[in-house]
């Protein structure tokens, strides 16, 4: 057993095998089961869902049957795809999201192996990785931060092979494009950390090579047509949506519920990733000072790019207002490199059994996410809104495509779209009161144990109930 972490290449390389195809199992396991997170997993769902069956066309998306231009289109596009071969469903939504994630764990071995030219740290990072809970969850959901953080890894680990082998700058504006298309500006911590960490280490020319230049050039080219298309064809409309509503909106104001103040992303890390976030944290001031202290250049190179990572996604969106926990899921491979890179210090200035205290610490690590899969019934599940998806999936059987279909006080509009397949419209107290009055024939699903249902009720508008659940009414007009 003390050969468990041998320096041996092949030998390491199959102890990484054997944790990619556990890594597979975990990230992928009961995928296919439960209901839609809203907001944003029903709203990419359902945006994909109008491309392939209501057939609103591939450039310009629709959500709600109405123009979106909330992101640009590359993952609603891949969702589509996945429509095509697993049909419209939740593993069609999230397939793309878990295969970035899972593959964003092969990729963080790959890259701690190219930084610190160590297999055993290069193990632990895939290997804490899997142990982040944050990053687990969001890679098992159908939205973009997993995706994201994929092509930011890629493209750090491109420039960091590019600083000894130039052709290899020119990926990274490529990737930086594609991530572009993918997210939109959240695609800009990629040359930002690239700027940054080039100026702390006085690498500044590299900034100028016409490989860079070139790769960024190419990347703009990749993003322009699109975004060309859409302004050409909704003008005003098209900028409002895209960069005034959600770009700088979010990064100035706050949206309902999504206030946090500058400490917001360090509780998330501590008491969401509990015990690697805090772990994480306190490796920070650790590495600062390994890489203050290292004589040898491209190790100290290493430390910086490390540190020069987390801190553009941890400060970036800190300032921002609008804060999400979903944000920060890049720096979760950063922090389990800075992780593994501690241990690997830590255990070879030790005079204890180095091989068996490698062994415990990797019991300590594996023994976190098998007890988050045993005990959590969120990753088993899946389902995030399961009654939701029971009274939706219902509306079908008791509305036409052309009947009006009202909510009142859901906010979880995007949930019930998805699975209603029906066009929607949120209602306040007095447009429904008007509705009723008019005596249209309409459906109405609201909360169950909303006063206001009572009151109608009870004033006998000749309501009848359609399908009830614990929290929610479905009801006939």
């Amino acid at each position: 057993m003390t050969a468990f972490f041998p320096k041996n290449y092949k030998r390491i390389d199959i102890y990484a095998y054997v944790l990619f195809i556990v890594s597979a199992i975990y990230m992928f396991y009961n995928l296919w089961c439960g209901s839609l997170y809203a907001w944003d997993e029903g709203w990419y769902g359902e945006v994909a869902r109008e491309i392939v069956i209501e057939g609103r066309g591939w450039l310009t998306l629709h959500y709600n049957y109405q123009p979106w231009f909330h992101k640009p289109p590359l993952y609603i596009w891949m969702i589509a795809i996945a429509y095509k071969f697993f049909g419209v469903n939740e593993f069609a939504v999230r397939i793309w999201s878990t295969i970035f994630g899972f593959s964003s764990i092969i990729l963080v071995y790959f890259l701690s192996k190219k930084l610190f030219l160590s297999e055993r740290v290069a193990f632990f990072s895939s290997l804490i990785l899997v142990g982040f809970a944050q990053f687990v969850k969001q890679s098992r959901m159908g939205m973009m931060d997993a995706p994201l953080t994929f092509f930011i890894l890629l493209g750090i680990y491109f420039f960091w092979i590019g600083r000894k082998r130039e052709w290899y700058l020119l990926y990274v504006g490529i990737i930086t494009g594609i991530a572009f298309m993918l997210k939109s500006f959240a695609a800009f911590q990629i040359p930002i950390i690239i700027i940054l960490f080039s100026f702390i280490t006085g690498e500044r020319k590299r900034l100028v090579n016409p490989k860079v230049i070139y790769g960024f050039l190419i990347g703009f080219l990749i993003c322009l047509p699109w975004h060309l298309y859409q302004y050409i064809g909704y003008g005003i409309t098209f900028i409002n949506e895209y960069f005034l509503v959600h770009i700088v909106k979010r990064t100035f104001e706050s949206l309902p519920g999504d206030q946090g103040n500058v400490l917001y992303y360090f509780k998330i890390l501590n008491f969401k990733n509990i015990p690697l976030g805090t772990i994480g944290l306190f490796t920070i001031p650790y590495i600062f000072v390994s890489a203050f202290l290292e004589k040898d250049k491209d190790r100290k190179a290493a430390f910086i790019l490390m540190l020069t990572s987390i801190a553009v996604i941890l400060l970036l969106f800190s300032v921002v207002t609008t804060k999400l926990p979903w944000y920060i899921v890049p720096v979760y491979p950063f922090l389990s490199i800075s992780i593994a890179v501690s241990i690997d210090i830590l255990v070879s200035r030790m005079n204890y059994n180095k091989g068996k205290l490698l062994i415990i610490i990797f019991v300590i690590l594996i023994a976190i996410p098998i007890a988050r899969f045993v005990f959590d019934k969120k990753h088993k599940n899946s389902d995030y809104s399961s009654e939701l998806k029971k009274i939706s999936l219902s509306a079908k059987n008791y509305s036409g495509k052309s009947d009006p279909f009202l909510l009142y006080r859901i906010h979880e509009e995007t949930v019930t779209l998805f699975y209603s397949e029906r066009k929607i419209s949120r209602v306040n107290k007095d447009d429904l009161l008007m509705t009723i009055s008019n005596i249209n024939p309409f459906i109405c699903l609201m909360s169950k144990k909303d006063g206001f249902f009572k009151e109608l009720k009870n004033k006998k508008y000749g309501l009848t109930i359609l399908k009830e659940t614990d929290k929610y009414i479905l009801y006939k007009r």
